[in-house]
């Protein structure tokens, strides 16, 4: 399964209960190797500044905008997805105009199992920094986040290493309107093994979104990203 389809089966999950359509993405951009067993992203970590909700989001309208980080790994990826969902309130005790913060899990190895975490809502303005740390005595990611710099939750993967982070945007189909423009800062990925060069994709984002290269200050173990801003899209035009 590659990585579109991976994440399509998490944001369906975490998207459910639907009643129209299915999900489709918005613009994503990729770093690090794929499938690469010689190098292992030990840390990733980045802050989200939580746009507005949209107005058509709010209300009974049965739609969904997702933004996410997700770390693929070698049983599945490890993602914390920031979520507009019309009611809120049934996913993370939010009130309309908040975004759901919600830690997960997917299990390729396990038939698609889904494992979610303790999530938080947060308002817009808000900043979300969400990080991973690779654990190699017992396999697993520490995946955490924190919303203006308190822990709202920490929790434990165990999918074994992965080597490519992406964040992304996702929106149901049930959401008839624009996916907003999110800027993603200090995004920072450290891996155990140098990188001569960062390989980096960004399909269907109309270029490279990432406003400078990634810079490295210690021989391509670690690669700083300042600012990355995905920008708005359709959801019914993807």
């Amino acid at each position: 399964m590659n990585l579109m389809d991976i994440l399509f089966s998490i944001v369906a999950f975490l998207q459910i209960p639907h009643t129209m359509g299915g999900s489709t993405y918005g613009y994503w951009w990729c770093a690090g190797p794929e499938n690469d067993a010689e190098h292992t992203i030990i840390q990733a970590t980045t802050t989200l500044q939580v746009p507005d909700v949209p107005q058509a989001q709010t209300g009974v309208l049965d739609g969904t905008i997702t933004y996410f980080p997700g770390l693929l790994t070698h049983q599945g990826i490890v993602m914390t997805s920031v979520i507009a969902y019309a009611n809120p309130q049934a996913y993370c005790n939010a009130s309309d105009g908040q975004w759901c913060v919600i830690p997960s899990t997917y299990y390729d190895d396990k038939n698609g199992q889904v494992n979610s975490y303790p999530n938080a809502p947060a308002l817009p303005g808000d900043m979300v920094t969400i990080e991973y740390n690779y654990d190699p005595g017992s396999l697993t990611y520490n995946q955490s986040f924190y919303i203006n710099g308190v822990l709202k939750s920490a929790s434990t993967s165990e999918t074994g290493p992965g080597s490519q982070w992406c964040p992304s945007t996702d929106c149901n189909a049930g959401y008839n309107g624009e996916i907003p423009q999110t800027y993603w800062m200090g995004s920072r990925i450290v891996f155990d093994q140098p990188l001569d060069t960062l390989p980096m994709s960004w399909p269907g984002s109309g270029g490279n979104p990432a406003k400078s290269l990634p810079e490295t200050q210690d021989n391509g173990a670690s690669w700083l990203l300042e600012e990355l801003i995905l920008g708005a899209s359709s959801c019914t035009a993807m």
